[in-house]
């Protein structure tokens, strides 16, 4: 080595200490540790030189979405949760926008929509911002974008499928009984994600409890039409004009309660009342005509009458 010509070049500018660690068993690897001291022509003094690896011409990372749930199906009435991951968003700004109506809801943290059941959460970890639909209802069904204000913009689209359970008390939706009578309510509630795990009623705003005033109430769970069902049921013996007069609701756990009204009443003519009631549109316009029809026959006979005369 020491015969080789760019070696001894080498040797003859720096000041080199080498230690060479030779045939290390049968492998034959030579470890060549090179401290180099080089003296700097322009100074006095000695300098130890680091290689510097660094590209300094690398561009900074531009924002990108990592993976989140972007299909999300909630039950109404209860909350939504929309999980917008970002990295490398540096000076760059997230947005949240309604599709169906192109309303903006957030620009950065300032919020634009007059909702309070929209808000956004606090970062869990960095680059999260979630936005959160609380109490979500049918008309919230549809599409929502969370975009960075980068040029082109980069946006992510998030969809929301409500689902809607049935609730629904059988029958009229007013119902008029004699005093004394019994009555029988029947409340089915189906299509639901999460099942109530208890179906409450209510009297003008106020719980019925069974066993109380009359009121006797119980559940079953069924099987119709190929879907699971509840059917809540409250019976009256004998129904009361101040006891259970007033407006009825089925509310199961979580799920928005139906509503029906019932009239108690003593007249005995309350056949006739529930007819009433139940006449179409269409026969009360033919009653209406008829009556007028006799009315005017009536006026002309009474005219031509007192012309005779």
């Amino acid at each position: 080595m020491a015969n080789n010509p760019k070696f001894c070049a080498m040797m003859s500018r720096t000041t080199s200490i080498v230690l060479e660690l030779f045939p290390l068993g049968r492998l034959g690897f030579t470890i060549l540790l090179v401290l180099s001291l080089r003296t700097d022509s322009t100074t006095s003094g000695s300098s130890i030189q680091y290689l510097d690896n660094t590209p300094t011409d690398r561009p900074e990372p531009t924002p990108s979405f990592l993976y989140s749930e972007a299909d999300l199906t909630i039950q109404e009435g209860h909350h939504a949760f929309f999980n917008c991951k970002i990295q490398h968003l540096r000076n760059k700004t997230v947005s949240w926008i309604r599709k169906s109506d192109g309303h903006i809801l957030f620009i950065g943290d300032i919020k634009f929509v007059d909702d309070k059941r929209f808000d956004l959460l606090p970062s869990s970890g960095y680059g999260d911002w979630t936005l959160r639909i609380q109490f979500v209802a049918a008309e919230d069904d549809g599409n929502y974008e969370c975009q960075i204000s980068t040029s082109p913009k980069l946006s992510k689209i998030f969809h929301l499928s409500v689902v809607v359970p049935s609730v629904k008390i059988q029958g009229d939706k007013e119902i008029y009984i004699e005093s004394g009578s019994s009555v029988a309510l029947r409340c089915v509630i189906s299509n639901w994600l999460i099942k109530p795990k208890v179906v409450f009623w209510y009297r003008d705003g106020v719980r019925l409890l069974d066993g109380f005033n009359g009121v006797t109430t119980n559940d079953e769970d069924m099987v119709i039409g190929g879907s699971a069902t509840i059917v809540s049921h409250l019976s009256l013996a004998q129904a009361d004009p101040r006891l259970h007069s007033g407006k009825y609701q089925c509310a199961p756990e979580g799920i928005k309660p139906t509503e029906i009204k019932l009239y108690v009443i003593k007249d005995q003519n309350i056949a006739a009342m529930q007819r009433e009631v139940n006449t179409s549109p269409s026969q009360t316009r033919l009653s209406a005509l008829i009556l007028s029809v006799h009315s005017l026959v009536l006026l002309v006979w009474t005219v031509m009458s007192s012309t005779w005369d």
